[in-house]
């Protein structure tokens, strides 16, 4: 197998320069005396597009793409299958006390991908590796929530929203983070739900 990697292409364009090789290889007329698709050497053909590279991952490109060469083998070979890479908004998760992830694995999981972390330095390296979307904090200790954030703008020179949820009373803390929310348990899903698709979509 053999990789074109096309920058600054959109579908049109890979779909185009994929059809450029394959008669390419055809115009050889290299004999393939074996082979039930055609008397010459033929080449199948899947690409993969992705508009969008902040949320995107090398792995699922070129799984689309494979999905595409498989679709192109099953209509018969000797042709192209071009298939579009969208990915999902990614959803960065630290929940001290396990109330948070079942409402958002049953609510959200086929929206988004969920990014797991136990500590807060798990959260912070996982931020730096993964380049969350949003990042959803249960801890009733905003303290130390609000330290986190500071270290994640830090890093960030995009402001990444980060919805907290606490018991602890918030009025007299400063939050100088304009996409920070602060939801008071006990919360439901709607509020939670609602608040991230508000940053998602």
């Amino acid at each position: 197998e053999t990789v074109v990697l096309l920058t600054n292409t959109p579908e049109s364009g890979a779909r185009h320069v994929a059809e450029q090789i394959r008669e390419a290889i055809l115009d050889l007329r290299i004999e393939h005396r074996e082979s039930s698709a055609c008397e010459y050497v033929t080449i199948s053909i899947g690409g993969g597009t992705l508009n969008n590279t902040q949320n995107g991952d090398l792995t699922s490109l070129v799984h689309a793409a494979d999905q595409a060469l498989y679709r192109s083998k099953d209509n018969g070979r000797n042709c192209v299958s071009v298939r579009q890479y969208t990915p999902l908004p990614k959803l960065l998760l630290l929940d001290q006390h396990s109330h948070t992830r079942p409402m958002i694995e049953k609510q959200l999981l086929s929206h988004c991908t969920l990014i797991s972390a136990d500590t807060y330095t798990d959260a912070l390296s996982a931020a730096q590796q993964q380049n969350p979307d949003i990042v959803v904090l249960d801890d009733d200790d905003i303290n130390q929530a609000l330290n986190f954030c500071r270290h994640l703008s830090e890093l960030n020179a995009v402001r990444v929203p980060i919805i907290l949820i606490t018991n602890e009373d918030d009025s007299n803390a400063h939050t100088p983070f304009d996409q920070l929310v602060v939801l008071h348990k006990p919360v439901d899903s709607r509020s939670l739900l609602a608040n991230i698709n508000r940053f998602l979509l």
